[in-house]
């Protein structure tokens, strides 16, 4: 008799023991959890640099734009370092009337004129400080232009090139290379400016550009400009931290609406810049200053060589992806400084 040989080789097989199986699968899960550690690492370096990226990314933009308009302080078309007179009504009370040397801050404690502290969407957020910095340079409208003619007296009007851009109740500035004034344009006609005293919003005080600071109303003694002349409307910019429309705070830019007949003029035009900004420091150095002092503390705006400008960013984490970002997974913050150097001062 044959033995079956299939049968032998069948009996002859062996597979894993249970043992060996469990050993298999516990190794195998070491393996899983170690390569699971090593991504999740990876992947909290990766949100971790992610976040410091944007961050820094915002905290650049920030600053170069508000470097800008901090280098355009007190600038006008003759001389950024002459400080203009103005026959401006209520000159020394209405914020947007003075010019400060240019630059005027505000500090946390302090209310900010034409935009209130608060919860609502553009207002500004309590604690932080505020700057605004004035300039007359014209705009995206125009708003600047040569005298063409000298004034026929000191009580007529300004006879400027065409198209200038120019609207009756606009708060402009003239210059030439020795003396500025800020008056309120009272009717337009063309290439006439008038500036009449007693109508509009402020008005002028008095018609005649007096250069011993006092209001005129007759018709000789005051300064006449001649060809060599520049007018420019004026302009007002502000830099706040304020509350945005999804409940966070950005950085804003607030710009002085000062064209089309406002008899007085408002914030009107507020730009969200940066989201995720918390908080805004802005300090100020002078000779009569050892060292960067808060805005209540400078008593003459005229005289600030630098600004030291603070923010502080926040980078908040997706509850889905980036949890464990920042300290106990709140978000990154980071505190950035820059230092800017203003123009034209002496």
């Amino acid at each position: 008799m044959q033995k079956n040989i299939c049968y032998l080789r069948a009996s002859n097989q062996k597979g894993f023991s249970l043992i060996e199986v469990m050993i298999g699968l516990i190794l195998g899960l070491f393996v899983i959890l170690a390569a699971g550690q090593v991504f999740m690492a990876s992947k909290k370096t990766t949100d971790f640099n992610a976040a410091l990226g944007r961050i820094q990314e915002a905290g650049g933009l920030s600053f170069e734009m508000m470097a800008r308009d901090f280098r355009e302080a007190g600038a006008n078309p003759c001389s950024s370092e002459m400080v203009p007179g103005s026959i401006l009504n209520n000159r020394d009370n209405a914020w947007w009337s003075q010019w400060n040397g240019g630059l005027y801050g505000y500090t946390s404690t302090q209310n900010t004129p034409g935009i209130s502290t608060g919860s609502s969407a553009g207002s500004r957020l309590a604690g932080t400080d505020a700057v605004d910095i004035y300039s007359a340079l014209g705009d995206s409208n125009g708003g600047i232009a040569n005298v063409v003619s000298k004034m026929a007296s000191p009580s007529a009007d300004i006879q400027i090139s065409a198209n200038s851009g120019f609207s009756t109740g606009d708060i402009a500035l003239i210059c030439d290379l020795d003396t500025a004034f800020l008056f309120q344009a009272t009717q337009v006609n063309g290439t006439a400016i008038q500036h009449a005293a007693g109508s509009g919003a402020p008005g002028n005080c008095g018609k005649l550009f007096m250069t011993d600071g006092t209001c005129s109303n007759g018709t000789t003694g005051g300064y006449q400009f001649n060809p060599s002349s520049m007018i420019a409307r004026t302009s007002i910019t502000r830099w706040y931290v304020g509350k945005n429309e999804d409940g966070g705070n950005s950085l804003y830019r607030a710009q002085l609406r000062n064209t089309g007949n406002n008899s007085t003029p408002t914030l009107l035009e507020r730009v969200e810049v940066v989201a995720g900004v918390s908080n805004l420091k802005i300090q100020y150095s002078s000779p009569s200053s050892s060292d960067y002092q808060n805005a209540d503390s400078v008593t003459d705006w005229k005289t600030v060589k630098s600004i030291r400008i603070r923010l502080t960013l926040e980078d908040k984490p997706n509850a889905q992806t980036e949890a464990g970002i920042g300290d106990s997974g709140k978000g990154l913050v980071r505190n950035l400084t820059h230092i800017v150097s203003l123009r034209n001062r002496q």
